[in-house]
This record gives C-alpha cells, structure tokens and sequence, in this order.
C-alpha cells in the first residue's frame, strides 16, 4: 500500500459502508449521513493507493456530478494527487485509474464499460429504473470477478412505478436474509457525527407523517397506499380570509403550459409569513394574456412585484423568432429589472420540493385564501409515488401546485439547511 501522505477524515459509517468485502453491499440511510462526502474521499484512496483501475460513480441528476466533484473531490486532489477531470464527458483520472461519472437522468450513457467498485449515490432514486440495473449495472460487473456494488441511499418505497419490487429494496431484502455475497448496512441521520442531536431533532419535528419520519431520518422502507404531496396540509388550519398589503410587493409564480397558463400571486407579509391570494387560470392562453389578466387584477401595484416559477421558462419559446423566452416576455411587459427575477436554472425535483414545502408549511405561517379553489384542490389531491415523484395525468395537471411548490423554493430556499433562521425570526 503507498502513503500518499493525505489524511483521510471519515466517520465510521463512511469507513464501514467502503470496506466490505461482499460483492453487494446495500447501504439504508437517513438524510444527511455523508455518503457522498465519505465516497468521493474512498474513491479518491481507492485510485491513489489501493490501484483500483475502474470505477463508477452513479447519481441521481447530472448537474450534481460537477458541483460534487468541485466541493468534495478538488480539495483533496489538489494536494498532490495527479489527476485530470473532463468536466464535459464527467470523467476523473487519478494517475493510471479511470473514475467515470453517470446520472440516472441519461440511463443511455451507462452501458459500455466493465468496473471493479461500482457506487450508487441514493440508490432508492437511481435503482427506480429497472433498466440501469438489468441492462447497465448487472452487465457491469461481469467483467471482473472481484467487482462490487456499493448501492446507499434513503429508501424510497418497496415497489417501482410499475407495481413491481423496487431494484433498492430488492437487494435490501436478500442482504437481510442473509444471502451469499450480500451485506446489509443500516443508519440512522443520528449515526452521523457530522450533525447535531438537536438539529436532527428539530428536522423530525418538521415531519407530519411518521412514515416520512422512518424514511427520511431512520432509512427504514415504508409502505403506504395514501401519499398526499402535502401531508401537512389541513384546510382549517391554513385557508383563511385575509386582504394584500398595498404597501408590499407582490409576486407572481407562474407554470408554463399552453393549456393552461396558470400563475398565483402571494405576497411575503413579514419574514414568515407567506400568503397566496389569487389563483389565476387560462384554459387556453399565452404569457402576454396572462400578463393582462394579471396587471387588469392588481394595478395598485404597477411594477412593485417580483417572479417566480417553472424553469423552463427560460427557454427560447419555438412559435417565436429570435432569443425570446417566457421570462423576457414577463419582463418587457412590466418594465422590470433583472433584480425582481428569482428563478432557479432547474426545477426542484419533486423528492426534496414535497420536504421543503412541507416543513415550511409546519414551521411558517402560511394563507391561501378561500377563493383559491384551485390551488387547494391541487394541495388537496396531489399524490405521490413510491418513489415520491408527484402522480399527473392530462387531466390532472396539478399545474397550480406547481405555482405553490416554486413560490415556497423561492421565498425559503435554504430552510432545509437552516430552520433555526426562519424559526428564530417568528420566535423574535
């Protein structure tokens, strides 16, 4: 074994969930554990002084693979590690050792190549695709003998979309059963040394369901026939009659279908309290008429607004020539600035949106006012799959709770990271 004279600091689930010897190592967790710090710190050790020729790195998104490698990989190899990233084909070189990187958004880039490790950064996520691990991941492993699979993640139910065993919890239960070759690992958000007893209990506290409570903090597989997107919403609690504040802004969240255009507009009345007043609707509509209804509603306001909404809004729209998008559109007709725009380059998925706007709807004062029928209906009847992935058809587009999840995203982005700021505002 060479010394490269770096010393790796990793808690003991990061060392365990490495150093197994079983060909199939499943890695249940709760949120927050360290997996993804813990295996870019393996994986660099894993090149540099075991040799390990191939490796894998599977992800959820692609735009994760970057912002991983910059903030958990870089510092390490910057101190004196030969390397060389591709940041464009999200390849690492680690002087003679090939680390490729690969997300489940591009389930066709994954076949092709033979590994000895391969890791799966939130199994319960990627192995919902039953192709990956039938016709990428399996194949994989032919190769070499001493190939193995490192699959760690929350878990995310125990049947696929399709009704069938999800791949994660699959392998879950052969390890538990005590199946040649396999391993199973259990954590808990509390077997990480990286957090605080209590910040771990105030993120319990934002859970309604206890179900959610097993998944996300224990990793423990749950089943559920009922799983509202809102599980804290009760109509009683935030539907109530209230009148905008003149003095305020206003803001607009919008979701760009054709059929139909939908947008809301809240109001932040104080630093926690979030309400939605209108809930406005075109069965068949464009941007500029949205625009109109919405100006013709509240004039009192003029250009004391901000936006919000679908992402996608910033692409160049195909019916029109040149660079024009949704947002440009927005823009020009209300004479805004760049400053009264905040929105993200890519929607948040439905997995980390459903925790956020839960707990900000626990832990915050939120209002939807009664004539946002809409809305509320949305609120009321969107359900999610195993997988968490919200359940939409053409006839329920769910297009208001869209508006809603993005206007939260936008007013309380980091409240997963940093409740106790919100939390000690409403305190004060």
């Amino acid at each position: 074994m060479i010394d490269i004279g770096i010393n790796f600091k990793t808690s003991i689930p990061q060392r365990e969930m490495f150093s197994q010897k079983e060909k199939y190592v499943t890695v249940t967790k709760g949120r927050r554990l360290g997996a993804t710090q813990g295996g870019a710190q393996k994986f660099i050790k894993f090149a540099a002084v075991d040799k390990i020729p191939h490796m894998l790195w599977g992800d959820t998104i692609q735009s994760n693979i970057n912002k991983y490698f910059d903030r958990y990989f870089y510092p390490i190899l910057k101190q004196g590690i030969d390397f060389h990233y591709h940041r464009t084909e999200k390849t690492l070189k680690i002087y003679e050792t090939i680390i490729d990187f690969r997300s489940a958004e591009k389930p066709y880039n994954w076949e092709g190549f033979g590994y000895h490790k391969i890791f799966l950064n939130e199994a319960g996520i990627i192995l919902a695709n039953d192709y990956l691990y039938d016709n990428a991941v399996l194949p994989m492993m032919l190769d070499f003998p001493q190939s193995q699979l490192i699959a760690a993640g929350v878990p995310k139910g125990k049947v696929n979309k399709l009704g069938l065993p999800h791949k994660f919890y699959s392998l879950y239960e052969k390890a538990k059963m005590g199946e040649p070759n396999h391993k199973l690992l259990e954590y808990s958000s509390y077997d990480s040394p990286f957090l605080r007893t209590r910040d771990i209990e105030e993120l319990e506290l934002q859970f309604a369901s206890g179900l959610m409570r097993d998944q996300e903090i224990y990793g423990k597989f749950v089943d559920a026939t009922d799983r509202p997107f809102f599980y804290s919403f009760e109509r009683e609690k935030y539907v109530k009659e209230f009148e905008l504040n003149p003095m305020l802004p206003l803001i607009y969240s919008f979701d760009f279908n054709k059929e139909p255009m939908t947008c809301i507009v809240g109001q932040r009345m104080n630093a926690f309290i979030i309400a939605v007043r209108y809930a406005n609707k075109i069965d068949i509509g464009s941007t500029p008429e949205m625009c109109e209804m919405l100006h013709a509603q509240n004039t009192t306001w003029g250009r004391n607004l901000f936006i919000t909404g679908d992402a996608t809004g910033r692409n160049r729209t195909p019916l029109e020539r040149g660079e024009v998008n949704h947002y440009l559109k927005i823009k020009s007709y209300f004479n805004l600035s760049d400053s009264r725009f905040n929105v993200r380059k890519a929607n948040p998925s439905h997995i980390n949106s459903r925790l956020l706007c839960n707990s900000v709807m626990q832990n915050m004062n939120v209002m939807i006012h009664p004539d946002c029928e809409g809305l509320i209906n949305d609120i009321i009847y969107a359900n999610v799959d195993q997988q968490g992935e919200i359940i939409k058809s053409q006839i329920l587009g769910r297009h208001f709770f869209d508006c809603f999840r993005y206007l939260l995203d936008s007013e309380f982005p980091d409240f997963l990271k940093n409740p106790r700021r919100y939390i000690k505002m409403k305190v004060a």
